[in-house]
């Protein structure tokens, strides 16, 4: 059967438009844009599942669940506290441009970081997310309470001994 009609002509660009459309997907301007897209999606992913973490029922979550899965949520949950405060520095959040070069590693200031869980929530969502790390803790056994509660103070405590250890950010000198 011959071609004929818009068949004929959609047959014969397949090859030309596949041609376009590989050359278009290794220009610049579609990487810029699916980077873009892709930093737009993470940011509302994010935003998506850090609402729902807020608005989750942790106690009636936790009745059926065992002891690694309510632990495993609680580290997820402080993970995402601590990556609010991360880039803190002691301070040192004001003087972040001077001291890029010479302490913060560049990937830190090569991609933009998605907007932290208290920008998103709020103080209140953020403490909402505090006391379900509470939550979770007081449903644990007491061994393994102690335990945790042991690590998060000898953490603490070398955050501590890290930062006095450093001295203040005036002796930084910036190349």
């Amino acid at each position: 059967m011959p071609l004929c009609g818009t068949h004929a002509a959609a047959f014969s660009l397949r090859p030309t438009l596949r041609a376009l459309l590989r050359h278009f997907v290794r220009t610049p301007n579609f990487l810029a844009w699916l980077r873009s897209r892709v930093r737009q999606v993470d940011r509302q992913l994010r935003r998506v599942y850090l609402t729902a973490l807020c608005e989750a029922d942790v106690a009636a979550w936790m009745k059926d669940k065992h002891e690694i899965r309510r632990v495993d949520f609680m580290l997820r949950v402080q993970d995402e506290l601590v990556r609010d405060t991360a880039l803190n520095l002691g301070g040192l959040a004001g003087k972040l441009p001077a001291l890029t070069s010479c302490i913060l590693p560049c990937w830190m200031f090569c991609h933009k970081r998605s907007p932290t869980a208290a920008a998103i929530l709020g103080s209140a969502g953020v403490e909402r997310l505090r006391a379900h790390v509470a939550t979770v803790v007081q449903g644990l056994p007491d061994d393994l309470r102690r335990s945790l509660e042991a690590q998060a103070a000898a953490r603490d405590a070398t955050a501590v001994a890290a930062a006095e250890s450093s001295g203040p950010a005036a002796t930084i000198i910036p190349p």
